[in-house]
């Protein structure tokens, strides 16, 4: 619990981190100049998040309400974490996506043998316990507009991160049987079957690529 508490002074969802971080200071660890070995510092986190089960528990106490009232566009990881800060600082947040649920990419492209669904609940349930509120279906330019939100709010953060594909611009990226990762995430994580040959070719090799191959 000491460990956790110590973690989430700086850090708000560890348990998400500790999944999806590349860990790149354990790359530069000086505990491996010494030992042979780096701090898996990721690994830890996830292990002390896991093994809290009250969420109640870990939410800090909030300051003194300002009467402020921030709009935050984006549901994603981005706009969680600028909600929270927002929130445990005592100004009111309402949450803006186009999407119905929140979590953005977190929800929509990180498998959930990844990332899984109660996890990111569990994480989304610290912002509910400190008063967000959260409106989904709502696209900007579409359904609300950015003087909309300036009307209502004293302030807005748009934190609509980077949710397209990219494109290669090569012939036949449109060819029937071409597919972009992120689509191809989306619709395993939403239960959908893509359509896929005997033999599929999978054009990249970060983390995104990896996971349409697993």
């Amino acid at each position: 619990e000491e460990a956790l508490e110590m973690v989430e002074r700086e850090l708000p969802f560890p348990a998400i981190l500790g999944r999806l971080c590349s860990a790149q200071c354990e790359g530069n660890c000086h505990r491996k100049t010494i030992e042979g070995q780096a701090v898996a510092i990721r690994t830890l986190k996830r292990y002390v998040s896991d093994l809290a089960a009250d969420v109640s528990s870990r939410i800090p106490a909030k300051a003194p309400e300002s009467g402020k009232h921030c709009a935050v566009v984006g549901a994603g990881p981005a706009g969680m974490l600028a909600a929270f800060d927002l929130l445990v600082k005592g100004h009111a947040v309402t949450l803006y996506d186009a999407e119905q649920e929140p979590g953005g990419m977190l929800r929509w492209a990180i498998p959930a043998f990844r990332l899984p669904g109660e996890v990111l609940a569990a994480e989304w349930a610290k912002l509910k316990t400190l008063g967000v509120s959260f409106f989904g279906g709502q696209t900007l330019d579409r359904d609300i507009s950015l003087q909309q939100l300036n009307d209502r709010h004293d302030a807005v953060i748009v934190a609509i991160g980077c949710p397209r594909p990219k494109h290669l611009g090569i012939e036949g990226e449109d060819a029937d049987g071409v597919i972009h990762a992120l689509d191809f995430l989306r619709q395993v994580r939403d239960n959908q079957r893509p359509q896929m040959g005997q033999n599929v070719v999978v054009i990249g090799g970060g983390d995104v690529a990896l996971d349409a191959a697993q």
